[in-house]
């Protein structure tokens, strides 16, 4: 086995590992591993050797990094640099990447960690503005619903244009599935996501986020998630 260190230059790539931490990229570990096997025939060095890079990060701005050895460097998502201006889109792809690698314990938190760890980095998030330069406050998601298992199951997420990420899998009926949240528990959920991304976006500009859809049969579920409040 071989290793080398690459180490970069600042500003840093901020990261995020797909345990949902973020981090600054300061240096690459690159381990070169020759595959023990014998050799019969003529072999591509791909076939013979396995390179894996990891990040070595530093956890609010530390620069006595650390080796991710949870997740090489190809895996990893990649939000911006220290110090740039980022958008909402920046939020969303770190959110959709948090599900990807299935991050559900705290899901409803990681806009809050996002936006701390981008506060740490020096990074400002920019709300959407209109054709007069003025910052959007208020904004509509709309949900899409598709059903399974005859309608008892259904998946409820955002539209790909909307700015923010929702996403859920719930049981509409019973019998009830204890790892399956009901219709109720999935309008709690998107509750709090939606109050979590009002919280940690105040100072930005952001004052509203409306539920929409043009699901007839899910109409009572978007009215009841806007005139649900919850108490964080």
């Amino acid at each position: 086995m071989d290793t080398q260190l690459v180490r970069l230059d600042g500003p840093y790539n901020i990261i995020c590992g797909n345990n949902g931490h973020f981090a600054l990229h300061i240096a690459t570990l690159i381990v070169v591993k020759e595959k023990k096997q014998e050799v019969t025939v003529v072999e591509k060095v791909a076939d013979t050797i396995s390179v894996a890079c990891y990040p070595i990060v530093a956890d609010n701005l530390k620069i006595d990094g650390q080796v991710w050895m949870h997740t090489e460097l190809n895996d990893c998502l990649v939000i911006g640099r220290q110090g740039e201006e980022l958008t909402l889109y920046s939020l969303k792809k770190t959110m959709e990447y948090c599900a990807k690698h299935n991050i559900f314990k705290y899901f409803e938190r990681i806009p809050s960690e996002f936006c701390w760890a981008m506060m740490d980095y020096n990074c400002k998030i920019l709300l959407d503005t209109d054709d007069n330069k003025y910052i959007i406050k208020d904004y509509e998601v709309e949900l899409k619903f598709e059903e399974d298992n005859g309608g008892n199951s259904c998946m409820a997420y955002s539209s790909s244009d909307s700015r923010f990420y929702f996403y859920e899998y719930f049981d509409n009926e019973p019998p009830f599935n204890e790892f399956v949240p009901t219709n109720m528990e999935a309008i709690d959920y998107f509750a709090k996501l939606r109050d979590n991304y009002l919280r940690i976006l105040q100072y930005e500009g952001l004052r509203s986020i409306t539920f929409t859809t043009t699901n007839e049969k899910y109409l009572w579920f978007v009215d009841r998630l806007n005139s649900t409040k919850t108490n964080e």
